[in-house]
């Protein structure tokens, strides 16, 4: 089989093809491949404790992933990240994948809040943003900035919550259509009592096709939250 028609069936949808002794896979939209040897394969596998622990892991990687993939409302966040990280729409899914690789536990939950990743791409992240939190009102302000060539005035924010009493569960915020050029937007969350919140903001221009980084924030429960 040519590496011509191994590519053309991975980019279909084939997960991996094997021939021989070889394994051949996409990555970031190349192929990769890999040769199994007598002690990765058939009677001499065997399930060590690293074996285990990677494979729970990744498990728990593609929980996250999976949920991820529920979360944008048809927002094609990743679908841009992807094409313009990579230049490849298709790989969005292992994508979003790669770049949160290490921030998950094996249950499916954030453990690295900070550098957890829910946006990325091309449009501009104002460089000064700043947040504050009265009850479960999030309200967050930031420079304009839509003279720069990556930013427009009409670009809308987004935001992504993670509460501390669901470390698994990602909540994209609804309120009124907030622009750039606005300066301040305000979003109501729901949260339990003493709850910490993970505030994830990022913007998207007003055709919903190319996306920013995103900033992040915690928002300590320092007033008494609704439950």
């Amino acid at each position: 089989m040519n590496l011509s028609l191994i590519h053309q069936l991975l980019t279909s949808g084939v997960k991996s093809i094997r021939v021989g002794n070889i394994i051949f896979f996409l990555r970031m939209g190349k192929v990769c491949q890999r040769v199994l040897n007598g002690a990765n394969s058939g009677k001499n596998w065997k399930r060590t404790e690293k074996r285990v622990e990677s494979n729970e892991q990744f498990a728990g990687d593609r929980r996250m992933s999976s949920h991820m993939k529920d979360v944008y409302e048809m927002l094609p966040v990743w679908q841009h990240a992807a094409a313009y990280r990579t230049g490849n729409t298709k790989t969005s899914d292992s994508y979003r994948h790669r770049v949160n690789h290490g921030f998950i536990t094996p249950q499916g939950e954030v453990k690295d809040f900070k550098h957890f990743v829910v946006s990325d791409g091309a449009l501009l992240l104002p460089l000064h943003m700043s947040m504050t939190r009265e009850n479960n009102a999030i309200t967050l302000t930031w420079d304009n900035q839509s003279h720069s060539a990556s930013a427009r005035a009409t670009d809308i924010i987004h935001v992504i919550v993670i509460g501390s009493t669901r470390p698994d569960a990602l909540m994209l915020l609804h309120g009124p259509v907030v622009t750039r050029a606005e300066g301040t937007a305000t979003f109501e969350v729901e949260a339990e009592k003493g709850e910490i919140l993970h505030v994830y903001p990022f913007f998207g221009n007003a055709e919903n096709n190319t996306f920013s980084p995103n900033e992040y924030f915690e928002a300590l429960a320092n007033i008494e939250a609704s439950a």
